[in-house]
């Protein structure tokens, strides 16, 4: 199963990872998904998405887009790529609010055709904040994340899309066996897998057992790594680690309750984590065998002002100016963006909650990988 691996080193890794810059500079890249082995699609946040060419470098604008809400936190964010289609997680502009959507396509050339939206969040707002949007194929499902929009009462209220994480089948339909199919018989939206989520911005397959995993930010002190229960309530707010960023008080006096799915892992102070992946133990150098360690990444001097670069699977320095990305593992290339709100450095070791999780992680020889810096 996978060791999490999230608190500080205690010392630099030799065989530092090297940095090759590969594709175009850019605004904000979000998201990214492989097509093949040498071909991204990497989503910009104010509304693009290229195709990236890992091998020469070379990029192409996809034409077909929806129309974004590109304010604040929001704009064009996750892409996935399954079989014949790529799906796309955005804000979508309704008129002066917002909401997240997803849509389905078909890539032929440089082009989306086909292109529908298959889900569209039940809880538009004027908000820029919290839209969440990774998206995950997992089991035959998509799953897709939610944030609580900067209301937090969102993320209790079932019958709200918002602060949860979706599954949907890959048309958009509600599978029979969600745990509240008949939707609003029973208060639930049909969409809901599970609730109590914040702003979720990492979510990875577990490859020996198929649970998604998924992170999440909390408040100063709230950021979580959580195993998705299906119908499973995850806290936000009412059961929290996090502090409230005006005053600096508790968001709540329960940091585990009856009733309530506690977090695999807690970061405290918060390290605003972006980007998740599962990846084989014995590709981390002489980070092999070594359990509860943050993995880390070298600054990206190649990509500071926004591009794709490549990175090795390895862990690397101390991270003390870190930049957060999004992780995409399991080609033999691979590509990583810089976070358009990078920052911060190297935390104390993080709590651990969920004794769970090192019984998941005992004898197997994959882990989980994510960074951060930051906050959000």
């Amino acid at each position: 199963m996978g060791a999490a691996l999230f608190a500080c080193a205690s010392a630099p890794v030799a065989g530092a990872a090297t940095i090759e810059r590969v594709g175009p500079r850019l605004a904000h890249p979000w998201g990214m998904d492989f097509i093949g082995t040498d071909q991204v699609l990497v989503t910009v946040r104010g509304g693009g998405l290229q195709r990236v060419n890992l091998a020469d470098g070379s990029a192409a604008d996809i034409t077909g887009l929806p129309k974004v809400f590109a304010r604040r936190q929001g704009g064009m964010l996750d892409v996935t790529v399954d079989g014949p289609h790529v799906y796309l997680c955005y804000s979508a502009d309704l008129g002066g609010k917002s909401s997240t959507a997803i849509d389905r396509a078909r890539l032929e050339g440089d082009a989306l055709v086909e292109r529908e939206t298959i889900f569209t969040g039940n809880n538009p707002a004027r908000s820029g904040h919290h839209f969440g949007c990774r998206l995950q194929m997992a089991g035959g499902y998509l799953f897709a994340s939610i944030g609580d929009r900067g209301d937090r009462d969102n993320a209790q209220d079932p019958a709200a899309h918002a602060g949860s994480i979706l599954r949907l089948n890959p048309d958009g339909t509600v599978p029979d066996d969600n745990p509240h199919a008949a939707g609003q018989a029973d208060g639930w939206a049909p969409e809901l897998y599970s609730i109590g989520h914040r702003n979720p911005q990492g979510m990875a397959v577990h490859p020996q057992t198929g649970e998604i995993w998924a992170h999440e930010h909390g408040p100063r002190g709230g950021d979580e790594i959580n195993i998705p229960q299906k119908g499973g309530n995850h806290g936000w707010p009412t059961v929290s680690h996090g502090r409230e960023y005006a005053t600096g008080r508790r968001v709540s006096k329960h940091d585990s309750l009856p009733g309530y799915v506690d977090p695999v892992w807690v970061w405290d102070p918060s390290i605003a984590p972006s980007g998740m992946a599962f990846y084989p133990a014995g590709n981390t150098g002489e980070g092999n065998g070594r359990k509860h360690c943050r993995v880390h990444v070298p600054a990206l001097s190649g990509a500071s002002s926004g591009g794709v670069a490549e990175i090795p699977a390895a862990l690397s320095g101390d991270a003390r100016r870190g930049r957060a990305a999004r992780i995409r593992a399991g080609h033999p290339r691979r590509a990583d963006r810089p976070h358009p709100r990078c920052g911060g450095g190297a935390r104390r070791p993080a709590r651990r909650r969920h004794p769970a999780a090192e019984r998941r992680g005992a004898g197997r020889a994959v882990h989980v990988a994510a960074v951060g810096g930051g906050a959000i």
